[in-house]
């Protein structure tokens, strides 16, 4: 069902789900819901592991065919397109990072988060090794001074990962404005950019981080997935990446969403279960490559189906997408409150 997608491409991986299934509140808990067989459009992105490795597996394994639906991938080149492109109604889901749906909503949107792909923080502020960094020993905060009036990678202007690089520096005493950002893409771009020296620093979720360590090429100023920068961003943990529908496709088609909301709880139990794990990888081969320039590419795979594995999940903390709304509005990332009680769909899985 996947084809493979270079590291080296950039892209993103949106997707528009549906919702509403009277009396199921714990999906995967009640009876098995099954769809009428159409094509769901989902954001593809070819250079993101973190948020598609459970729909790879849905399609690859047949955990989608399973629920009645065919999951078709569309790529396109960040979450703010994919928002995008939901709303136009060219894709039925997008799944990116929750800042980027936050955002949206806060301009007008009428979206509903139907689930999560990864809940808990992934990306990692890496800085080249051709930078000084007196005060990386310090940690977060002081580490932010090293990469005051340095040019960071992100995948494109606007997206999560700036708005997260954003609060790093608010959070440190400093400036939004005291880097300058560069849009370089995926992962795969971003290192290559990071090489040429068009950048001091990137942004970046794996495999990104991964092939800095391999290669020596930067070290990590800060590890969000290791709970380092302010509490603001700790406490966003359980509702990290999202899958989101808006609100009419969701009421329109009820059934269909709630298939696929079991389909993707499928896939994560799967991909947990250790027995699997040599066939996790087979798919994150199948949709996924390293470019043959990275040294011991078969170790960056196997470490990053191990890490991504362990770090899959279906769930949405409620507490969690609050928490969004609330530093986003405290770091100035949207210039009014977003109110979230009707935010996250009603069958969405629980923590």
């Amino acid at each position: 069902m996947a084809g493979i997608r270079s590291l080296f491409i950039a892209g993103a991986i949106v997707a528009g789900l549906g919702a509403g299934y009277p009396a199921l509140a714990q999906p995967a808990q009640s009876q098995k819901v099954v769809a009428d067989g159409r094509t769901i459009r989902i954001q593809s992105y070819p250079g993101n592991v973190t948020a598609y490795l459970a729909w790879w597996v849905a399609a690859d394994k047949g955990f989608c065919k399973d629920h009645g639906l065919k999951c078709e991938f569309v790529p396109l080149a960040s979450g703010p397109l994919g928002i995008q492109s939901l709303l136009s109604g060219s894709i039925d889901i997008a799944a990116a990072f929750t800042e980027v749906v936050i955002s949206a909503v806060a301009k007008g949107a009428d979206i509903q988060i139907i689930g999560s792909s990864h809940p808990n923080k992934v990306t990692t502020l890496s800085v080249s090794t051709d930078v000084p960094m007196p005060n990386k020993g310090s940690g977060y905060p002081a580490v932010m001074k090293d990469i005051k009036g340095k040019r960071i990678g992100v995948t494109v202007r606007g997206s999560a990962v700036e708005l997260q690089t954003k609060a790093l520096l608010v959070g440190a005493g400093l400036s939004p404005d005291d880097v300058t950002f560069v849009a370089v893409g995926s992962p795969g771009t971003a290192y290559a950019a990071l090489v040429a020296k068009q950048i001091d620093g990137a942004m970046m979720f794996q495999p990104f981080k991964a092939i800095c360590e391999v290669q020596r090429t930067c070290v990590t100023a800060v590890d969000l997935s290791k709970g380092e920068g302010p509490d603001d961003l700790r406490a966003l943990n359980g509702a990290v990446e999202y899958v989101a529908a808006t609100r009419k496709f969701i009421e329109s088609n009820p059934v269909v969403v709630n298939a696929l909301i079991q389909a993707l709880e499928d896939s994560v139990r799967w991909i947990k279960n250790p027995a699997n794990a040599a066939e996790v990888l087979q798919v994150m081969k199948n949709n996924y490559q390293i470019s043959k320039d990275i040294a011991n590419g078969d170790a960056v795979m196997a470490e990053l189906a191990r890490s991504e594995a362990a770090g899959a999940g279906a769930t949405i903390d409620r507490n969690a997408v609050k928490a969004y709304a609330d530093y986003m509005l405290k770091y100035k990332l949207i210039d009014k409150p977003v109110e979230t009680g009707d935010l996250v769909y009603k069958n969405a899985p629980r923590p």
